[in-house]
């Protein structure tokens, strides 16, 4: 069932160029509306979506939202996924909305996604569904994502403190 559409508008796309991981850009959302059966609202300012695209062509993405409802509540919304190419890229979406909100309810179901960049016209699109409850069938087609022999994987591990290091009281 879909959710929402989200049509959002680039404040900019920062090409960071090739990098030891792939073609790395970020592209930071100036604004968008999301329109759904259930859900209303805006994307605010400073939304950012991380793409990395492989040697073999293979995206990944990251995305993190803030998005404003209808009746004036934030909600929190992570998104990270894959896609053979830029024209098929599918995420998992997480949110964290505000409990006994209205839109409560998102904080329960299990979410998928289709995201759609444009750079040079500066919009990109994400649709989301909820799937929760839903059996794949087991004849369904598939689309294989492999990683290029040669890559690094990303790290994942946050900076760790130093053993000298001690915990403060502000992080300036």
């Amino acid at each position: 069932t879909l959710v929402f559409e989200a049509e959002m508008t680039l404040a900019r796309v920062a090409d960071i160029g090739q990098t030891q991981y792939g073609r790395r850009q970020v592209a930071v959302v100036q604004g968008g509306t999301l329109k759904g059966a259930r859900l209303t609202g805006t994307v605010m300012t400073g939304a950012l979506d991380f793409e990395l695209t492989l040697p073999n062509g293979v995206i990944e993405v990251e995305q993190i939202l803030i998005v404003k409802t209808s009746d004036d509540r934030y909600v929190y919304v992570r998104a990270a996924g894959t896609g053979p190419d830029a024209g098929d890229v599918r995420l998992v979406t997480d949110f964290e909305a505000p409990n006994g909100s209205q839109v409560e309810w998102l904080n329960t179901g299990t979410y998928v996604g289709r995201r759609g960049l444009n750079a040079a016209a500066r919009t990109m699109t994400l649709r989301v569904y909820d799937v929760s409850g839903v059996t794949p069938p087991t004849d369904a087609r598939r689309t294989r994502i492999s990683k290029p022999a040669g890559v690094p994987a990303q790290p994942w591990e946050y900076r760790k403190a130093a053993p000298t290091e001690k915990r403060g009281s502000e992080l300036i």
